[in-house]
């Protein structure tokens, strides 16, 4: 079978399936295998990202979320780019920086500054970023 998804794609979604039930540590441990893939993959970093801010553990998340950020020129339209960048928004929101929060909200906007209005995560991201002002 192919490498890439045993060792990344299918993790990755069984890391997203536990974070569902609330085991983020669980989670951490299935992506291991993926992180000889982390240079230039974002599903697995974002998921893992997602799996250190579950596990109240922001400042990691930041690391993952900002290789994803990093990523952004390797695959331009690459999706996941914005969510990480919420991520990082929501890392520094729980580590109490409201300064890099506020920042990281900031350039999320500006990411999605052609984004429909109505969309439900963009609408949440604005309350949170009201919550900081």
């Amino acid at each position: 079978m192919d490498t890439f998804l045993q060792s990344v794609e299918v993790p990755t979604i069984r890391a997203t399936l536990q974070m569902n039930h609330g085991r983020a540590n669980r989670s951490l441990d299935l992506l291991k295998p993926a992180e000889p893939y982390d240079q230039n993959t974002t599903k697995s970093l974002y998921t893992r990202g997602c799996a250190y801010l579950l596990a109240e553990r922001p400042q990691e998340a930041i690391a993952q979320f900002e290789k994803v950020v990093n990523l952004r020129n390797y695959w331009p339209p690459d999706l996941i780019v914005p969510f990480a960048q919420l991520g990082i928004a929501r890392s520094y929101s729980r580590l109490h920086v409201r300064p890099k929060a506020i920042a990281a909200y900031q350039e999320l906007f500006i990411l999605w500054k052609d984004a429909d209005p109505d969309i439900p995560i963009l609408k949440e991201a604005k309350a949170e970023y009201a919550r900081l002002q």
